[in-house]
């Protein structure tokens, strides 16, 4: 009885004490509405872009991709009328196994040498409440086809830490690589992929810089030849093309006695 009274009082105490009183509340709110209109960019540290696909029959083996950015163009009094483009770093994917990871870099996957960048851009939103669809292109492997996800808003407001204008979003939805031309193992390794994205977004104002996308890498010079032809008078001969003549040799002082 004793012990159960000692605990009883513990949990009282903690319970009233001023520290668990003072504890904020979720600062999010789900009103969008009041949030200013303008750029938005992406919180890296607070996003993260899943994916998930059949292996063998055997598991949902996960993955992700540690390098991703975006911009989300918000209208609060139609938000069906706000874009967002993102940029993806196929090099940059993770499944916690490094020999893996090196094979789906490779040209049999995302060939992440010569396609360094997947890009999204949103064509069309709709929204019914807090969620909705966003219908848009996704271009991986310099392919494009369209994708759409099921979006859900988590709130928004002045952030806590940061105190900057934050909203916050979760999307998901599933692809079938082999339209991207990814079809290596196709099926013993699943063909749907599906994807789950997390995104925190900052208020930039009403305008921020683009999205930085990798430098092209220009050709190499190629090396021509210009030939000049000199036309020929109508009923002339062409004259033969002689040899080039050596320029004359300096004269010598024994030359110059002999002259005189």
């Amino acid at each position: 009885m004793l012990a159960r009274s000692i605990l009883a009082g513990l949990f009282v105490l903690m319970a009233a004490s001023p520290a668990m009183a003072q504890t904020p509340p979720v600062p999010g709110s789900k009103d969008f509405s009041k949030a200013p209109a303008g750029i938005y960019t992406l919180d890296k540290s607070h996003a993260s872009l899943l994916f998930k696909i059949n292996h063998m029959g055997y598991s949902m083996y996960h993955g992700r991709f540690n390098s991703i950015d975006a911009r989300l163009t918000f209208d609060p009094k139609a938000p069906e009328n706000s874009k967002i483009e993102a940029t993806i770093d196929t090099g940059s994917i993770d499944t916690n196994n490094e020999k893996l990871q090196g094979e789906l870099r490779g040209e049999k996957f995302f060939n992440s040498t010569k396609f360094p960048v997947a890009t999204f851009k949103s064509l069309h939103v709709s929204r019914s409440g807090e969620a909705g669809t966003m219908m848009g292109e996704l271009t991986l492997l310099g392919i494009t086809k369209p994708v759409t996800l099921n979006v859900t808003f988590r709130g928004a407001g002045i952030h806590p830490f940061t105190k900057k204008e934050t909203m916050g979003f979760s999307a998901s939805g599933t692809i079938s690589r082999s339209a991207w031309g990814i079809s290596a193992m196709v099926p013993m390794v699943g063909d749907e992929v599906q994807i789950d994205i997390e995104g925190e977004f900052n208020y930039a104002g009403a305008d921020a810089a683009p999205l930085a996308k990798p430098a092209a890498v220009a050709p190499a010079a190629a090396t021509t030849t210009t030939t000049i032809v000199v036309p020929t008078p109508p009923g002339a001969t062409a004259p033969a093309t002689a040899p080039a003549t050596a320029p004359a040799a300096t004269p010598t002082p024994e030359d110059l006695k002999k002259k005189h």
